[in-house]
């Protein structure tokens, strides 16, 4: 298909609108290779994303509140027939993740990371103001 001949140097324009109008975007890691780059573009389009376990989810990400995680097909099937029929639920979980997703996620968010070397804080080690001592 187009992927092949194009790879991933060019904007897919129908696959952007089909993530832009989808209410909910289903991420499965089959190859074992975590943090795949539809979960983050899912968040960034504003769905709800039901994963597959992950060893752990991205920085302030969390199953219920931000993303949904699946264990099962079977329980996929549930999650995505609730998230359907619960609309302000689905909502509020994909907003809270888009949320996050653009507070944390962007690209410079991982370059402050590497350049600092703090990875403890998702925004990179800020550097603390000294406070200036006055003179009496």
């Amino acid at each position: 298909g187009q992927r092949a001949r194009t790879g991933r140097n060019s904007i897919q324009a129908d696959y952007v609108d089909a993530l832009l109008r989808s209410k909910i975007v289903i991420t499965s890691q089959r190859d074992r290779w975590e943090d795949h780059y539809r979960l983050m573009e899912g968040l960034a389009c504003g769905a709800l994303i039901l994963t597959d376990p992950m060893s752990t989810l991205p920085h302030h990400l969390k199953d219920g509140e931000s993303l949904i995680v699946y264990r099962s097909l079977s329980e996929l099937k549930k999650k995505i027939l609730y998230y359907v029929e619960h609309e302000g639920e689905r909502l509020a979980i994909a907003r809270k993740g888009h949320h996050i997703a653009m507070k944390y996620h962007r690209s410079w968010h991982g370059l402050e990371r590497i350049i600092f070397g703090d990875w403890s804080k998702p925004m990179g080690r800020r550097r603390r103001r000294r406070r200036r001592r006055r003179l009496r």
